[in-house]
């Protein structure tokens, strides 16, 4: 119930335009801040299934996460468990392709399991300060061997993905 009524307070702030103030910056933080709160409420456990197809590249693999997909304002897109074991992994790519040239309304809450353990939110990557034009990526640590991804659509159009991809390096010893 907080949360709710906080992103009405923060949007109806938000919504006067212009040239943002600290204080619209401010709102703008809190209203990511209360997204991200609602995030770490909302995943499940890990589950231990891994039946869809990855790329390998030698070391490398990589999955298409979702491709042609379109998160309506104020809703998300839940990745489930992404099918690559990341043990022996020190970091992920994530990348996002859009035909919407303004992603500044995305976020990627990045969440990490090991099996049949809770999920734990580690990072956040903002459209803001991630994505350029349409589309970008950005590299996070890994924290365990499941990787589940949830995009939000803060802003007040449709977001559309056209693709998000996840890309490691795993070290064969």
């Amino acid at each position: 119930m907080k949360i709710s009524l906080l992103l009405v307070f923060v949007a109806s702030v938000c919504a006067f335009g212009g040239e943002k103030t600290n204080d619209a910056r401010t709102s703008d933080v809190i209203l990511k801040h209360a997204i991200l709160g609602k995030a770490a409420t909302m995943v499940p456990r890990a589950s231990v299934s891994h039946d869809a197809a990855v790329t390998y590249d030698g070391n490398s693999m990589r999955q298409v996460v979702v491709a042609g997909y379109t998160i309506q304002p104020g809703d998300n897109y839940d990745s489930g468990d992404i099918p690559i074991n990341f043990a022996g992994a020190e970091n992920v790519a994530i990348a996002l392709n859009s035909p919407t040239d303004d992603l500044n309304p995305a976020i990627i809450a990045v969440y990490w399991a090991a099996p049949k353990e809770y999920y734990t939110l580690t990072d956040a990557l903002f459209g803001d300060m991630m994505f350029s034009g349409l589309g970008g990526a950005s590299k996070v640590p890994v924290y365990g061997p499941i990787l589940r991804l949830v995009i939000f659509n803060t802003g007040k159009v449709p977001l559309v993905i056209r693709q998000l991809t996840v890309y490691t390096c795993v070290s064969l010893l």
